[in-house]
This record gives structure tokens, sequence and C-alpha cells, in this order.
């Protein structure tokens, strides 16, 4: 097993950005990008004690053709998708409540109304329903965080797309079957996750676009758990990569033994873990990363950084005046978790050892001009 461990340190000073420019400060690819949802129901497992079937909203990013009419995304429009996502019609008077409740509850955490609002109404680069680029790109599966929605990944969806890759998520399973009570359900909950997953990649099956071959999974806290379990079922699956994720954490290591899917021999693919340790109620343990014996790991430890800022929160919090981030240089840092997945990304789907090694070469040459980044090979 090779370990790659990088400290970062980040003292760079970062601008306020005017109303819909928090994207001016991303470097999109060369990638327009298309979105569009499918509301499906799983026919196999049920929800409200057996009563329904269980509901599964894909959200979906990919390359897209230049679009005659386009129909941007703001992003209020992924926020709204977290309305409809057991019912799938829902009164316009139910999605304004939505956004209430969402807003009231960031005003309660220091978040000023103007850029609540501005927030919301931020242009995104993906275009509804735009015709996609007739060719076939990696998929990426995104497992959310417990209790989050497409919104929580948009930015990085579409930051992905737009860099060649077809992005697929489906709402964390909480929200779906409903929160855990306690940590004993952990493991039937990932399941469940795990099963969401799987849905979502033989439900985009007829999609031309796709190279079913060449599967990512990205998976940010609870998902982090996830992503490790559906790996180990599916050989098409050809990296990991965890923002945060369970399969690091000491809150979740022995859960993910628990599971009858868990066997460390079939982690056998890159995986790309990025982490921090600020938060108290979690702490990284490599337990678990330290005996998988046949995989290329890279760890990437971010200074000064919250865990919930490895969603769209972290890159709003460093761009719009008035959010009041806790972390210092935050933009920055967020925009180096997008630029450290895609270099991983483009690395693992070259499919070429020397690509690999460029990639260790670059990350090598960072560590020996800064006291702040290690490496460990194994």
């Amino acid at each position: 097993m090779k370990i790659i461990t990088l400290s970062i340190i980040i003292l760079f000073s970062t601008s306020l950005f005017a109303h819909y420019k928090i994207w001016d400060k991303l470097d999109k690819g060369n990638y327009d990008v298309g979105f569009k949802v499918l509301s499906l129901y799983d026919s196999t497992r049920t929800i409200n004690n057996q009563k329904s079937y269980r509901p599964i909203q894909l959200s979906i990013w990919y390359p897209a053709q230049d679009s005659q009419n386009p129909e941007p995304m703001i992003y209020k429009d992924y926020f709204l998708l977290s309305a409809t996502e057991i019912d799938f019609e829902v009164s316009d008077a139910l999605k304004d409540s939505s956004i209430a409740e969402y807003k009231n509850l960031l005003l309660q955490n220091g978040v000023n109304a103007d850029a609540f609002e501005e927030w919301f109404d931020n242009q995104m680069i993906a275009n509804k329903n735009a015709i996609p680029i007739e060719n076939k790109f990696p998929l990426v599966v995104v497992a959310q965080g417990n209790y989050h929605s497409a919104h929580h990944q948009s930015f990085l969806c579409e930051f992905l797309a737009s860099n060649g890759y077809v992005v697929v998520t489906t709402p964390s399973q909480t929200r779906i079957s409903g929160l855990m009570t306690d940590n004993s359900q952990a493991v039937e909950s990932a399941g469940d996750q795990v099963k969401d997953m799987e849905f979502a990649i033989h439900s985009i099956r007829n999609f031309n676009n796709i190279d079913f071959n060449n599967i990512a999974l990205l998976g940010h806290s609870f998902g982090g758990r996830s992503i490790l379990l559906l790996q180990m079922k599916n050989e098409n699956v050809k990296c990991l990569i965890s923002l945060d994720g369970g399969l690091g954490l000491n809150t979740a290591i022995e859960d993910i033994k628990k599971s009858p899917e868990f066997n460390s021999e079939k982690m056998n693919v890159p995986l790309l873990h990025i982490y921090e340790d600020n938060e108290e109620f979690i702490k990284p343990d490599f337990t678990l990363i330290d005996s998988f014996n046949h995989s290329e790991i890279f760890l990437i430890k971010i200074n000064d950084i919250h865990h919930f800022y490895f969603t769209s929160i972290g890159l709003v919090s460093g761009t719009i005046e008035g959010f009041a981030p806790a972390s210092e240089n935050l933009f920055v840092k967020s925009k180096l978790i997008y630029d450290f997945t895609k270099g991983f990304l483009n690395a693992v789907f070259e499919h070429n050892d020397k690509v690999m090694n460029n990639l260790k070469e670059e990350l090598s040459s960072i560590a020996n001009s800064t006291d702040f980044i290690t490496f460990q090979f194994k």
C-alpha cells in the first residue's frame, strides 16, 4: 500500500465577489454543462411501512452541446429539488415555505439576509435539459452526507461535468427513510444508500454519453462509508474520493466493518481522502485505510476548515460577504478541494502508470516547497 499524506495551510487573501459572480472565481472546464432530473420509484423497496414504493430523485450533470435556447439554473433551483424528493409534485406554497424555513435557520446562525438572497439567486453554469454531447464520459456517482440533497454538492457536480464527467447523485438516504435515531442503525442506513446508488446507475443505463466501465464514487461525510461498500460490489468502480468521509473517521470504522458487504481485500482501487481535524465530534482515524493493502492511497489534510465546509456551503461562505466564515481563506481551500478532485480523476481515468506517477511527482514537488506537506510511501 502506498500512502500519501498532505497537510496544507493556505495563506492567501481572497476578494469578495458581487452578485452572480461565484462561478467567475472557479476555473470552468472546456465543456458546457447540462442538467436534468429523473423522478423515479424503486419498486423493489418501500417506505411508509410498506405503503409506497421508494422514491429516488436522480440529479444528473453532463457535458452538453451549446444551447440555442438556454435555461440556466440558479442555486435556488437546486435547493428546491429538496422539496420534491418524496412527493415529486408539490405546491408553490410548499416550495416557498421550504426556502423560508431554510433561510430562517441560516439567519439564526449569523448569515446576513442579503447574503442569503444573493446566494439563492446566484447564476449557475448548467442549463436545464441541454442536449448531451455525443461522446462517452466517465461516470461520477456522488453519495451525499446525512440529510443532504443535490444542492449541497451542486457547484462541485457542475465543475466536474464541465471537465468531462457525467455526474449523478441521489438525496441522502436519511431524507427518504428518515433520520437515524441511534448509531445501531448506521449499517442498515449505509446499505440503503448503497442500494440508492445502484438504482441510480441502473436507471441511466440507456444514456449513450456514459462509459459504464469507468465509474468513480465520491462521498461526503456519511457517504464516505457507502462508496467503500459499493466499490466492494462493483468491479467497474475505478477509484474512490472521500470528502472528510466516514471511511477515515473514528465514528464510522466499526460500523463499516459490520456491513455484510465489507471485505478489505476487495478494496483494490486508488483512494483520495481529503480531510480536516478541526471538529470535536469526529476525528481522523486511518485504521481502516491502513488495511487496504491493494490500493494507492492519497491523504490530503487541509488545516483550519470545518466538516460542513466540504459542501457548497464552503464555497459560498468563502465568496459572498455576509456569511462570516469560521475558517480563513475559505474560498481558496474550497477551490483546492475541487482542483485536487479533478486532478485525481483525470489521472485515474488515463489508465496510465506514467500519468499517476506524474501526479505523485507534482505532489512531491509541493511537499519539497513547503513544511506543511508530508508524504509516506509503503
